[in-house]
């Protein structure tokens, strides 16, 4: 199991790796806490690896918004 998390501020592009080997065919999972209600998530790598949306939720009352993206069978490589 691997772990990154960024803080993206105002950013509309956020980059980051993970320090160990991605091996072909495992399975990547997105987690996304906008400060935002109807913020609109684009998830992709530099892989070419198809992220699907499982799950988008908004919460009003905390003016949030919670995306859960996810990667079947991915492209192995190194990365940083």
């Amino acid at each position: 199991m691997q772990h990154t998390s960024k803080d993206a501020c105002d950013d509309v592009v956020v980059d980051f790796g993970v320090c160990v080997e991605q091996h072909g065919r495992n399975f990547l999972a997105v987690v996304i806490r906008a400060g935002n209600v109807g913020q609109v998530f684009t998830v992709s790598d530099t892989r070419g690896n198809v992220y699907r949306r499982a799950l988008q939720a908004n919460q009003s009352l905390d003016a949030i918004t919670l995306g859960v993206y996810y990667a079947e069978g991915i492209a192995g490589a190194r990365t940083r």
